[in-house]
């Protein structure tokens, strides 16, 4: 006969075979359920058509190129938006203005933001749709921001067709957003509707797939959050996301909205980032599914708003919820959140004061399984962190992988598993298994409290695991069982865990991927809190023949998927390297073709030959490049005149005109911090240098983009002529020179971002 403790250990490893299956088809299942769903190929029962919107998207991008702001494809692409517009019976308006940002450098550009309006039965309480159409300089955009231009086109054409709501619909059409957030600068800084705005949902891309996911609220948006809950086909959106993301640099158009404290939601899809502000965001990248399901969230939600009543600013709030596998949302208010933190100590501390009468063996058990839970997350991250290092020592560099995401997967998350399974069963024999699922419990009420302290967004991941131990806690003070042995159902906390941290892990590989520390250290910390529901089932004082024969096929996995993700190519065609071939010519009279990265492919470091070093270009910014000297093309520099010089009581004021060939898209001065800017200004928009931040390195600076810049006036006020301006021009076409090395460039890698350019770097005496 088998003794009681062999029982109990052969129980416990049936429950954690149980355990990694549910975790594995949690993890499947998750998987499943962030891909997009069926475009829709034609519109019946008024439902979004992405159809429709693709052959609009193929319309206004028509060239099927780079548009970027204050550009003549630009105005192209603005033109067929006003002309689609005017199709569906609209009165567009085109507002013009110079619009700035400022930062580490005082960025200006002339934006043409479009305008519609669709009136409603009142006046007053607009929902506003925004979406950009500009795109950065090395891509079409077809995605970011083109997919969504199309999505406001074709709910605007259905919407026309309805009858009026009670409210109306403001279309945004913004410019310049890729500059800088700019059209929606000048938008809130210029229109008169902006006071009657009671909503707004701005639509993004940071890919050419993906599910549409609720990102970003704004202030006092949780009525928002409901209605689109209520609306949603398919809601993927949770408040851990749009926690976090209020912590990161990064901007979209809503940001200016919420800076004027308006409530509003934010929409992007994110898959296939490598496409991201790059030549291949164009129309054959685009995702149908991504696009119906971006149209889906965009129209059912003004559909829901239109005829709602709005409720006052002093009565709403910000929501914790999530969706639970795309199949509904749940969600609660942050004192709500409060009590569920209570009703999880209380019931987790009545049933563990009942049982440790009868049932538990004092505190020691309960305080190693508390402790075990933070090691196992500790140890996790350390595990990724290292093999991540490890293999990109391996392959020359970060990205350690980028082609291989399934192999990466399997190797870095068995890996980290393993690592951590194995300390929790060290360090779990021999202790009372039902002592360290209270400790595990208590953990997890300890990490709701910290959550609701620091993120509360974030908190709904630790608030449902530590009730449903509660409630099982509670059952099973009530039941009779025998000393050392785990009830049925203790690992059911597990299922609530394995939903709602898998999508995020899921979320981080998609948005950050295998390609940067931070997302992998998140993806690892989530999984060592997952795996802490293991602990109580390792707590077997003789090892087990199941579980070494466990470990052991994880071992073959591992190392399989490691030699798998260490011969795969660290760039494809389908997930290239990004990389810019500039042409610098510099004050100096010297010339050079160079990388944007000092990381160049095999195939550039080819063709730039053996005089290629990593070299200081332009002098005045101290910033190295991989470079290799050219003959010169001899390009004309920006040239500027001054139209007007005066005292005044800050030192000098100078009138300049600032011009430039045909070509030009952009012009930066550089101001020596000895020249002691104070102020400049530029079509009506000034700044204060004397107050406000603006200094790169040993200067101030000012940016101009756009065609605009090849004539445009600035009037300065410095105190010192001690030492000159350094002015850089930027041309968007390369000098046949450097034809080879692009050819080279793109054999392996892709321009991105602001892409290829020719920059002439001169002195101007004032």
């Amino acid at each position: 006969m088998q003794s009681k403790s062999s029982q109990s250990n052969s129980r416990n490893l049936k429950l954690l075979a149980g355990l990694a299956a549910c975790f594995m088809l949690a993890s499947a299942f998750v998987r499943f359920r962030h891909d997009t769903p069926t475009p829709v190929m034609q519109a019946v029962d008024n439902r979004f058509s992405a159809e429709n919107a693709a052959k609009i998207v193929s319309t206004v991008l028509a060239g099927n190129s780079p548009h970027p702001v204050d550009s003549a494809a630009n105005d192209a692409v603005r033109g067929r938006i006003v002309g689609l517009l005017h199709q569906f019976g609209y009165e567009p308006d085109v507002e013009e203005s110079t619009s700035c940002r400022e930062g580490s450098s005082f960025v200006c550009a002339r934006v043409k933001n479009v305008t519609a309006m669709l009136p409603g039965r009142e006046r007053g309480q607009l929902i506003t749709l925004v979406a950009h159409y500009d795109s950065v300089r090395s891509g079409p955009g077809v995605s970011d921001d083109g997919s969504s231009v199309a999505v406001l086109l074709e709910v605007a054409r259905m919407l026309k067709a309805l009858p009026p709501g009670r409210h109306g619909v403001l279309f945004v059409f913004t410019d310049g957003e890729e500059a800088g957030l700019l059209g929606a600068r000048a938008f809130i800084r210029d229109d008169v509707r902006v006071p009657d705005i009671a909503a707004v949902i701005n639509l993004e891309a940071r890919g050419t797939s993906g599910q549409s996911f609720l990102f970003e609220t704004g202030a006092s948006s949780g009525w928002l959050v409901r209605a689109f809950t209520h609306s949603a086909r398919r809601p993927s959106t949770n408040s851990t996301v749009s926690s976090i993301y209020r912590l990161m640099p990064n901007d979209t158009d809503l940001t200016v909205f919420k800076s004027r404290s308006m409530r509003g939601l934010n929409f992007a899809f994110g898959e296939n980032v490598g496409y991201y502000h790059t030549g291949h965001d164009d129309l054959g990248s685009l995702d149908l599914g991504s696009l119906q399901h971006q149209g889906d969230n965009a129209y059912d939600l003004v559909l829901a708003l239109r005829d709602e009543v709005f409720p006052a600013r002093d009565i709403t709030g910000n929501l914790i919820y999530t969706d639970i596998l795309g199949i509904g949302v749940v969600s609660w208010t942050t004192p709500t959140g409060w009590l569920l933190w209570i009703a999880s100590l209380v019931g987790l501390g009545v049933a563990h004061r009942r049982l440790r009468r009868s049932k538990l063996n004092g505190h020691g058990d309960v305080v190693r399984g508390l402790l075990l839970v933070p090691l196992s997350v500790l140890l996790a991250v350390t595990v990724a962190y290292v093999l991540t290092l490890v293999l990109a020592t391996v392959s020359g560099g970060l990205p350690a992988w980028h082609t291989a995401q399934l192999p990466n997967r399997w190797f870095l998350w068995l890996s980290t598993l393993l690592a951590v399974l194995s300390l929790q069963h060290r360090f779990a024999r021999g202790a009372e298994p039902l002592g360290l699922w209270f400790g595990v419990g208590y953990a997890w009420v300890f990490l709701d409290l910290l959550a609701m302290i620091w993120l509360p967004g974030t908190s709904y991941l630790f608030a449902m695991p530590a009730m449903v131990t509660a409630l099982i806690a509670i059952a099973i003070s009530l039941a009779q069982i025998r000393v050392g042995e785990l009830p049925l159902l203790a690992p059911l906390p597990a299922l609530p865990a394995f939903v709602l941290l898998l999508p995020i892990v899921f979320l981080i590989e998609i948005m950050l991927g295998f390609n940067t520390l931070a997302g992998v250290i998140g993806m690892a910390a989530l999984l060592g809190l997952a795996s802490s529901f293991a602990i109580p089932l390792l707590a077997a004082s003789t090892p087990s023949r199941g579980l070494g024969y466990l470990a052991l096929g994880a071992v073959a996995v591992i190392i399989a998927s490691g030699v798998l993700s260490i011969s795969a190519p660290s760039f494809s065609s389908s997930q290239p390297k990004s990389v810019n071939v500039l042409y610098i010519q510099n004050a100096q009279g010297n010339a050079y073709l160079v990388s944007s990265k000092i990381t160049a492919t095999a195939s550039m470091m080819r063709s730039m030959g053996r005089g290629a070093s990593v070299r200081e270009v332009v002098p005045e910014l101290k910033t190295k490049f991989l470079a290799v000297p050219v003959a010169s093309a001899s390009l004309s520099p920006a040239r500027i005149s001054i139209l007007d010089e005066h005292q005044v009581a800050d030192g000098i004021q100078l009138t300049m005109a600032l011009n430039a060939d045909i070509g030009t898209d952009g012009i930066e001065i550089l101001f020596p911090k000895t020249m002691h800017l104070r102020s400049l200004e530029t079509d009506g928009q000034r700044k204060d240098y004397a107050m406000t931040s603006g200094k790169i390195g040993d200067y101030d600076s000012f940016v101009c983009i756009g065609e605009s810049c090849r004539s445009r006036t600035l009037t300065v006020v410095f105190s010192s002529r001690a030492t000159q301006p350094v002015v850089l021009q930027r041309l968007a076409q390369l000098p046949a020179l450097a034809n080879d090395l692009v050819k080279a460039r793109n054999e392996e890698a892709v321009a991105q971002q602001d892409g290829d350019r020719a920059v002439v770097v001169d002195r101007i005496r004032l």
